[in-house]
Order: C-alpha cells, then sequence, then structure tokens
C-alpha cells in the first residue's frame, strides 16, 4: 500500500471514532440555541404597580409568585400560599404590594416607587416584609423550561436586626444565611418545567423589610462543551478535504 493510501486509511479510522462523539456535540449545540434566546427574568423588574393604578395585576404573575410560608424554627415548612389581595399604600401611594388581607397579616411584599427610601427600601427595589408571627415571605419562581439556570443577587440589609434568608428549590434548602447585611448570591440549578425556586425571607424579626434582587436566566453550556464541538467540526471539514485528495 502506499503512503497515500496508508495515511487516508489511519485518517478514515480517526474520523469513523469521531462520528458519535460529533453527533452528540451536534445535539449538545441544538439543545443549547433555544436556551440562549430565553428570556431573563428579573424580580423587581416584572414586580406589577409600574403604572399607577394598575387593577390588572395577577398572582401568579408570569414565572413569579408572591406568598407566605409558616415558619418552624429552624426553617420554612415548605407549605407555600399564595397573597390574596394587590393594593396601594394610602401614605406612600405609589407603593404597590401583595398581602393577604390581613387575615391573618402574614406580611407582604411590596415595591418603592414612591421615591427616595422607605424602611430601608431604595427606589425601583421590592421588599419581602414577613408578618408579626412564624411565618415567612415568599417569591417563588416556576420554572417554563427545562434545563440549567443561573440564579443571582442579593438580600439587602433593609431595616431592620439579622433576619433568615433562605432559597429553596422544590423544597430543598441550596442557600441560607442568618444577615443584618446585604448578602449575594450566585449559583447554578438544573430545573425541568414546573420546578420552584423560593426566595424566602422569615422567621427571625417580624416586620423587617428585605429588598430583594433576584434574576435567573438561562445558563449556557460549558466553555469546554462548546469547544469540543466546535473543534469535532473543524475536523469533520478537515476529514473531507483529505478524502477530495
Amino acid at each position: 500500500m502506499s503512503r497515500s493510501g496508508r495515511s487516508k486509511q489511519i485518517l478514515s479510522g480517526v474520523l469513523s471514532r469521531l462520528r458519535y462523539a460529533l453527533v452528540l456535540a451536534t445535539a449538545l449545540l441544538a439543545l443549547a440555541a433555544p436556551m440562549a434566546q430565553a428570556a431573563t427574568w428579573d424580580f423587581a423588574a416584572d414586580f406589577p404597580g409600574v403604572v399607577y393604578p394598575n387593577t390588572n395585576a395577577q398572582n401568579p404573575n408570569g414565572a413569579w409568585s408572591y406568598g407566605w410560608e409558616t415558619w418552624l424554627n429552624p426553617t420554612p415548612q415548605g407549605d407555600f400560599s399564595p397573597f390574596v389581595r394587590f393594593g396601594y399604600n394610602p401614605a406612600y401611594p405609589i407603593t404597590p404590594y401583595w398581602d393577604n388581607n390581613n387575615s391573618p397579616d402574614t406580611g407582604s411584599i411590596w415595591k418603592n416607587l414612591w421615591g427616595g427610601t422607605l424602611f430601608g427600601v431604595k427606589l425601583g427595589e421590592v421588599s419581602l416584609n414577613p408578618g408579626p408571627g412564624a411565618v415567612c415571605t415568599v417569591a417563588r419562581w416556576t420554572s417554563p423550561l427545562a434545563g440549567m439556570v443561573s440564579i443571582s443577587g442579593a438580600f439587602g440589609s433593609g431595616d431592620k436586626n439579622p433576619e433568615n434568608y433562605y432559597i429553596y428549590v422544590n423544597n430543598s434548602l441550596v442557600w441560607y444565611r442568618n444577615s443584618s447585611n446585604t448578602e449575594e448570591f450566585s449559583l447554578t440549578q438544573t430545573v425541568s418545567v414546573g420546578d420552584h425556586i423560593d426566595f424566602i425571607v422569615g422567621g427571625n424579626n417580624m416586620f423587617g423589610n428585605t429588598p430583594l434582587a433576584a434574576a435567573i436566566d438561562p445558563a449556557p453550556l460549558p466553555g469546554a462543551v462548546w469547544l469540543l464541538g466546535s473543534g469535532l467540526l473543524g475536523l469533520a471539514g478537515l476529514g473531507r478535504r483529505f478524502k477530495r485528495n
């Protein structure tokens, strides 16, 4: 066999071993494309009440729900209940909120559109404000997609003493702090359609306001996967050039 023939035979063998990996890489790239184009969910930006008065507020509001849970030391109990009333604070008219109609008082979630800083909540921030008893305030995100998401943001210091901050995924604790300071978080999580991520404040200091900044984004595939796919596609092109020679 000539040297040229042996070279083509070796190359053919290498390419055959790479075909399966190429198919896998192409599938991963195809799956990643819709995720990369999906929208970002921003807790503060998505909160209703930008236009006053807003009579069309809904709970759930897209992927977000606003509610409360009971708290039994040391954790929330996972018995999420949505708030039932949407309104505006009469003392500060442009402060939309969700609450439980004070029967019983299970806290509220509200947004400062009035101006300045109210109770440690800056203009444009949304506060989780637990009720007077053993309850927690909950901002829930329900996943409309399947894949990996990034979860980033912070629980703010607000106007209170140390408070409990929790992040749960399907009632499993993934992040916790007890603090009177701003506490940032950044994590990734694999989710299925219908899974829920709960941002929770409470169980420690009643009526304390805690501004929450939270963004959830579809997470891109790791860089190594993209490099693998690109490299394999390049090898496939190289193989085609060899075959033509």
